[in-house]
């Protein structure tokens, strides 16, 4: 997870970048699939089943706040775009919004703080994503300097470094306009393996 233009400039101490999770690769068709080769035997600290989304969107409890999360959901978008928001501080809405809306998944790191060192450790990543059966399937995993996203069973996969205050935790959920529901939701803290 890293770019050579600005890989020797990372503002962090002691390491220097992140590596991407280990992946069991898989073809479906002949779409290669991406899934986690990471085994979780915590269990969640959020379980949430058949929520609707309210209008401006439904912050997560403190326990699914934190600097090391794996996010699960499946989201029914009703035609609306829906938003995931991580490593928020509150003031800053967050520092990276994970956004499906037109049948586009977009992974926007450019919120994030200390990245004036390299214009384009902001950009945003975009890509395709089918909706299976009206729904949206994400997997986000979330630690101190990234964030990776499997979306559509791992058939789109989007890793990113995140450089942000270490206060910066909150979890927030949004959507355009009304009618997403969230058909299932769990937020695992990694921390407490």
């Amino acid at each position: 997870q890293s770019n050579w233009a600005s890989a020797g400039e990372l503002p962090t101490r002691p390491w220097r970048g992140s590596t991407a999770l280990p992946r069991r690769l898989s073809l479906r068709g002949e779409t290669l699939v991406q899934q986690p080769a990471v085994t979780v035997s915590v269990p969640p600290v959020v379980d949430w089943k058949d929520v609707a989304v309210p209008d401006g969107g439904i912050d997560l409890p403190p326990d699914a706040h934190g600097s090391a999360l794996r996010i699960q959901a499946r989201i029914r978008p009703e035609g609306a775009g829906v938003e995931l928001h991580v490593r928020g501080d509150g003031a800053r809405q967050s520092a990276v919004r994970i956004r499906h809306s037109d049948g586009m998944l977009s992974v926007d790191r450019s919120d994030a703080t200390g990245i004036d060192f390299a214009a384009t450790l902001g950009d945003a990543v975009t890509a395709a994503v089918v909706l299976r059966d009206g729904a949206l399937d994400l997997d986000i995993w979330i630690d101190t300097l990234s964030v990776e996203v499997f979306a559509d069973g791992g058939a789109v996969t989007v890793s990113e470094q995140v450089l942000t205050a270490d206060d910066h935790i909150g979890v927030h959920l949004a959507s355009d306009r009304a009618g997403a529901i969230i058909e299932s939701l769990t937020v695992t803290d990694l921390s407490r393996r």
